[in-house]
């Protein structure tokens, strides 16, 4: 009887330390390789509704099954669509669910809109973060955010043009000193903003340009730059992306104007390309190791408030080493 009394005891305890007493697993944990990184990427969908914001159902969800779904405990998240109370709110579950601190280095004020732009014509809309593990990665300057905007002749008439804020920061690796210039993107959508899609089309690619040319201008030559989001926009031009295709004309503009590797076009799986529709990218130069997308989020996911998490699937890339 002792002998039994102990045994569940000792089951107890290793349960305890591998699933912490929420039972969410907090130990043990593989970091990522020396000299690779883990970057992780969603719209989470948790800026312009209150409800949204206040109700941590949707931030629980990605957390919990992000963390099912990956091999190492994520170096870097990229959100877009978040305020600060959802961004420090992934950074808290996170922590929780790990083990591992992560925090929000730079990220959206309480709402999307930042003060001091109230007198502008265009609105100005900040909803993109950028979160590490503090225990892996370091966060250096410069950091901030960029913004991409456009001409209100090329709106829909009537409406207000929009400008958004781009967070970027400079992170180190902790184990190697590998220097990294990150970028959180989120594009306006094409059907909502623009009277002609051609002219959304190339202002996509303008941007990409833009914010490529600035991590180049602002980051030493040797960081590895990263460029990762809501893209709002399709790899190719037909609706059903294929590996051959005519592309959109942002993303040559990335890959091969400024030498960046489409994580999932590179290194996912080959139902990544073609399954389902794709307008969220982690871009880098760099090549993948591996990478993925939750091609496992079906429609009834999204439709069960238990399992919902967003209307975007995350998706993840590791880093080779350099």
């Amino acid at each position: 009887m002792r002998t039994r009394v102990l045994v569940v005891f000792a089951l107890v305890l290793l349960s305890e330390l591998v699933f912490g007493s929420a039972g969410a697993q907090t130990v043990p944990w593989l970091e990522s390789p020396p000299g690779q990184i883990l970057v992780v990427d969603n719209n989470l969908q948790e800026a312009f509704s209150a409800d949204d914001v206040n109700d941590p159902a949707d931030v629980d969800n990605f957390v919990t099954r992000l963390l099912t779904r990956v091999d190492y405990v994520p170096d870097v998240v990229m959100l877009q669509e978040v305020v600060r109370a959802s961004a420090e709110g992934v950074a808290t579950r996170m922590s929780e669910q790990t083990g591992y601190p992560f925090s929000v280095v730079v990220g959206p004020d309480e709402t999307v809109y930042p003060p001091g732009h109230e007198d502008r014509e265009d609105q100005v809309v900040r909803e993109t973060a950028i979160l590490i593990n503090t225990a892996t990665m370091t966060a250096t300057g410069p950091q901030g955010f960029i913004d991409t905007s456009y001409s209100a002749e090329d709106g829909i008439p009537g409406q207000r043009a929009r400008t958004k804020q781009q967070a970027y920061s400079g992170l180190i690796e902790q184990q190697t000193g590998e220097a990294y210039a990150a970028m959180s993107i989120h594009y306006l959508p094409t059907q909502n903003w623009f009277d002609d899609n051609q002219v959304a089309w190339q202002y996509k690619a303008q941007w990409s340009d833009e914010l490529a040319v600035f991590l180049e201008a602002t980051f030493p030559e040797d960081a590895t730059r990263l460029l990762v989001g809501d893209f709002n926009n399709r790899r190719c031009r037909t609706r059903d992306e294929t590996r051959e295709c005519e592309t959109m004309p942002f993303w040559p503009v990335v890959t091969s104007t400024h030498g960046y590797t489409d994580a999932l076009y590179s290194a996912g799986a080959e139902a990544e390309i073609g399954t389902l529709k794709r307008i969220d990218y982690i871009f880098g130069r760099t090549a993948f190791a591996a990478a993925a997308s939750d091609l496992a989020y079906t429609e009834e996911d999204k439709a069960d408030p238990a399992t919902f998490y967003s209307d975007h699937r995350f998706l993840w890339g590791l880093t080779t080493s350099p």
